[in-house]
């Protein structure tokens, strides 16, 4: 929708750059999640982590839907932070959190702190 759209936007502008990311990139993240996950929990994951959206296609295909949605909750805590020392803080122990919640994929891990 039009609203999650521009929430999407607010939360990450870099994924509308087009030196960040490409528009047929945007694409197929979304086409590729939407597949993986249905509809509906494509939409929470990207409302929560709009920076999956400028993943690697390839490299986003071969992560499982419980580490997209792992991340995309990290990723989201870590932008509800109000601090920057409380931000740096729940940075540093959700990424040491990631490997043993099974996210090794390092493209998508960099998805939480892309601009």
């Amino acid at each position: 929708s039009d609203e999650a759209t521009l929430t999407a936007l607010t939360a990450n502008k870099g994924i509308v750059t087009p030196w960040v990311v490409s528009p047929s990139t945007i694409t197929s993240n979304n086409a590729l999640l939407r597949g993986m996950l249905g509809k509906q929990r494509a939409l929470n994951v990207i409302t929560k982590n709009p920076g999956v959206l400028a993943c690697d296609p390839e490299r986003l295909a071969i992560s499982s839907p419980q580490e997209i949605e792992a991340v995309a909750s990290a990723t989201s805590a870590v932008g509800r932070a109000s601090t920057p020392l409380a931000f740096a803080a729940l940075a540093l122990f959700t990424l040491a959190l990631l490997p043993s919640a099974g996210v090794m994929d390092a493209e998508l891990a960099g998805s939480i702190v892309r601009p």
